[in-house]
C-alpha cells in the first residue's frame, strides 16, 4: 500500500495506490500490479492516509479459501492462465525463430556474386559451412535443415542455371556434395539421420545430381571428370542410408563434353563498375588530348604559353574576375601597340589565341562553377573585340587579315564552350 504525492507540492497526498506483487512471469520475472484509486470521490486528500491505513488492516482479511473457491476467482485465473499460455508460445516462437536465423545465412535463390574476380567456392563455402555446422535443437528444426539444403540444390540451382550460370551452379552444388560427409558425421544428429533415412537419400542423389546435371549444362569436361572423380570417392560413404555405390556411380553420365564451355558473362561487382569506368574515362581523356595536340597542329590559332599562364588554376575566383582582369590589360595593351606599328595580323592573332585559351579552360577548368550571371574573361574579350572593330573602321586592318579572323573562329565555333555554354558569342559583323 502506498501514497503517491503530488509534484508540485511534495507534502500533499494526491493517490492511493495498491500494488501486489508476484515472482511468477514470463522468465520467472517479477510481475506488478498495481490499483491507483484516484478516480474515486471518497478518496480526497484530507482522507487518503486515513484509507491507506484502513485497507492495509482489511485487505489481508480478503485473501481466504472461500474468495479462491468463488466463481469469480476462478474466471479470474482462467483469465491469467490463459494470458500466460499465450506469452509462453509467443515466447517459444520467437526462441525457435531466432535459433533459425543463425541457419539462415544462405544465399538467396539465384544468388550469384558480383565481381569478375570474386572467388566463389570461397563466397559459396560460407553459407554452405553456415547451413551443414548448425545445431538442430529438435526434430522440427532439424526438418528445417533438411528442406534448407533441399531448396539450395534445387531452386537455387535452378535459378542459376536459368540465368545461363552453370558455373556458378555447378560450384554451390560441388562445395554442397563436399560438406555432406562433414554433415553426415555429426553423432549428435544420429538420431534424427535414422529417423528420416528415406528422405537424406533422396537429398544425396540431388545433390551429386545437381553437380553432374551443372557441369554437363555448362560443357565443362574438366568439370564434370572433378565430379565423377567425387562421386567415386563417396559412393561408399552412405551406406548406412540404404544408398548403395551403384546408385550414385549411376549419376554420372556415359559422355565425353568436347569443346570449350559455354562463354560465361560475370556481373562486375561496384568496385569493379567503377574501376572499368575510371578506365573509360581515362582512355576518353586521352583521346580527347591526343586529338587535341592532332588539331593543333594544323590550328590556324597555335596556342601562347603566356596566355595560358594567365588562366592558371590558382588565379581563379568568384566570376573570374582576376583573369578577366589581366586580359583586358595585358593582352589589351599588347594588341594595341600591335596596331600601332601597323602589324594587324599579330593583333588578331593575338585576339584569337585569348578566346580560344578562354574556351579550353572554360571547360577543363570548370568555369561555369565560379559565377552566376557575369563571366568576367568573356566580358573582357568582347572589349578586345571593340579594339579590332575599331581599328578596322580606322581603316586599320586589310581585307587579307580580315579572312584570316573569320576563317580562323571557325576553330573557336567548333569548341563546345562556345556550342554548349555560349562563351565568345559574339557580333562579328565588322
Amino acid at each position: 500500500m502506498s501514497i503517491l504525492y503530488d509534484s508540485k507540492i511534495p507534502h500533499r497526498p494526491k493517490t492511493l495506490e495498491v500494488t501486489i506483487n508476484s515472482s511468477r512471469g514470463i522468465d520467472n520475472g517479477l510481475v506488478d500490479m498495481s490499483i491507483a484509486l484516484e478516480n474515486n470521490p471518497l478518496v480526497t486528500e484530507e482522507n487518503v492516509e486515513v484509507w491507506a491505513n484502513y485497507l492495509k488492516e482489511k485487505l489481508p482479511g480478503l485473501i481466504n479459501k472461500k474468495a479462491m473457491a468463488s466463481d469469480a476467482f476462478r474466471q479470474v485465473e482462467e483469465r491469467v492462465k490463459s494470458r500466460y499460455k499465450e506469452e509462453q508460445h509467443w515466447k517459444e516462437r520467437e526462441k525457435v525463430a531466432k535459433h533459425r536465423n543463425e541457419l539462415r545465412k544462405v544465399p538467396k535463390f539465384g544468388y550469384i556474386p558480383a565481381g569478375q574476380t570474386v572467388d566463389y567456392n570461397e563466397r559459396y563455402d560460407y553459407y554452405i559451412n553456415s547451413a551443414i555446422e548448425w545445431t538442430p535443437n529438435d526434430s522440427d528444426d532439424f526438418l528445417y535443415q533438411v528442406r534448407t539444403l533441399e531448396k539450395m540444390m534445387t531452386k537455387n540451382i535452378d535459378k542459376c542455371l536459368e540465368a545461363h550460370r552453370p558455373d556458378a551452379a555447378y560450384a554451390q552444388a560441388l562445395l554442397l556434395c563436399q560438406h555432406l560427409p562433414q554433415w553426415k558425421a555429426h553423432k549428435e544428429l544420429s538420431t534424427y539421420f535414422d529417423q528420416y533415412t528415406s528422405r537424406l537419400r533422396k537429398l544425396v542423389k540431388t545433390c551429386y545430381k545437381a553437380m553432374v546435371d551443372s557441369a554437363v549444362a555448362w560443357n565443362n569436361q574438366s568439370a564434370l571428370s572433378e565430379a565423377t572423380e567425387l562421386i567415386n570417392a563417396h559412393s561408399s560413404l552412405y551406406t548406412d542410408w540404404e544408398l548403395k555405390p551403384d546408385t550414385l556411380q549411376l549419376l554420372i553420365p556415359d559422355v565425353t563434353l568436347t569443346g570449350n564451355p559455354i562463354h560465361i558473362d560475370r556481373v562486375p561487382s561496384k568496385a569493379e563498375q567503377a574501376e572499368i569506368r575510371r578506365e573509360q574515362l581515362r582512355k576518353e581523356r586521352e583521346a580527347k588530348l591526343k586529338a587535341m595536340q592532332e588539331a593543333e597542329k594544323h590550328s590556324l590559332i597555335p596556342l601562347r604559353d603566356d596566355i595560358e599562364q594567365l588562366f592558371s588554376p590558382d588565379h581563379i575566383d568568384w566570376e573570374c574576375t582576376r583573369i578577366g582582369h589581366d586580359i583586358y590589360d595585358w593582352v589589351g595593351k599588347e594588341m594595341k601597340l600591335q596596331l600601332a606599328i601597323g602589324d594587324s595580323h599579330a593583333a588578331i592573332l593575338l585576339f584569337l589565341q585569348t578566346v580560344k585559351s578562354m574556351c579550353r579552360h572554360f571547360i577543363s577548368d570548370e568555369h561555369w562553377c565560379y559565377f552566376d550571371d557575369i563571366y568576367d574573361p568573356d566580358d573582357s574579350c568582347n572589349l578586345l573585340l571593340d579594339i579590332i572593330k575599331s581599328a578596322h573602321a580606322a581603316g586599320m586592318i586589310p581585307q587579307p587579315d580580315l579572312d584570316f579572323f573569320h576563317n580562323a573562329w571557325k576553330e573557336i565555333e567548333a569548341m563546345e564552350a562556345h556550342w554548349n555554354y555560349g562563351i565568345a558569342n559574339y557580333d562579328l559583323r565588322f
